[in-house]
């Protein structure tokens, strides 16, 4: 029974393993051109930009809720 469920988790193991591949080959087509340079260039600037944006509206998202209990406790004990 242990070897059956073994070879069960291997294949699991296996095919997640393909698809991750298939995704990483995917995003590798996508995003990073042979040839071409100057789409290179406008990849990474675009990454950039994103990232930037993410981690600034991520940053902005975690520090609402702090912002809204400061400003609502300073009323309450005011």
């Amino acid at each position: 029974m242990a070897k059956i469920q073994s070879a069960r988790w291997s294949a699991k193991t296996v095919a997640v393993s393909y698809k991750l591949f298939e995704l990483t080959n995917t995003l590798k087509i996508a995003f990073v051109p042979g040839k071409d340079d100057k789409w290179l260039m406008y990849n990474v600037i675009t990454a950039i930009v994103l990232s930037t944006v993410i981690h600034t509206l991520s940053f902005i998202l975690l520090k609402l809720p702090q912002a809204m209990v400061t400003t609502f406790l300073k009323r309450v004990f005011n």
